[in-house]
């Protein structure tokens, strides 16, 4: 399916555990499809496990634009998570105070195929545990490739490694 978004603002949503960290995507969970999703808001959201406003998995090829993402809060992926085979292209979006626990305080990249980000901003954006395990202020790839173009990075922070970008055996184009 290809549904489109537009439009909209979501805020104050959450997705709480069942089962030890399955809660995933506080607004929109996908899961196959090629949705687009274009000039939203996306505000507070919250998700246990991965991608506290977005998540995406099994083969989903998404597409975002012109949209909004503060203060989204998620293990991983403080706005969005994107894992298992899924393609995923970002453009003219801002990233802003956004945090995860563990890994990519906006972005969580994990065994997928391609990600574009194209004019985007990403600030004061964390992935803190408070201790010495956390990666990609703003963006955390593993095994997967990523291609970003112009686009700003300002004052983000990670407790380990990469404030701005971290990567793990993937491939970065920056």
């Amino acid at each position: 399916t290809s549904p489109t978004v537009i439009d909209c603002v979501f805020r104050d949503n959450q997705s709480v555990q069942i089962y030890v960290y399955s809660a995933n995507g506080g607004a929109i969970y996908i899961n196959g499809g090629a949705p687009a999703i274009d000039s939203c808001a996306f505000i507070n959201n919250y998700a246990e496990a991965g991608g506290g406003a977005i998540y995406c998995k099994n083969f989903s090829d998404t597409l975002i634009t012109n949209c909004t993402f503060n203060s989204n809060y998620s293990m991983k992926g403080g706005a969005i998570s994107n894992t298992s085979s899924s393609d995923m292209a970002i453009s003219l979006c801002s990233f802003v105070g956004n945090n995860a626990t563990f890994y990519g305080g906006s972005i969580y990249h994990l065994d997928s195929q391609n990600m574009t980000i194209s004019d985007c901003s990403f600030t004061a954006n964390f992935a803190s545990s408070g201790g010495l395990t956390s990666r990609g202020g703003a963006i955390y790839l593993q095994s997967a490739a990523i291609d970003i173009s112009q686009s700003t990075f300002s004052s983000n922070v990670s407790d380990l490694a990469g404030g701005g970008v971290a990567t793990m055996n993937g491939q970065a184009m920056i």
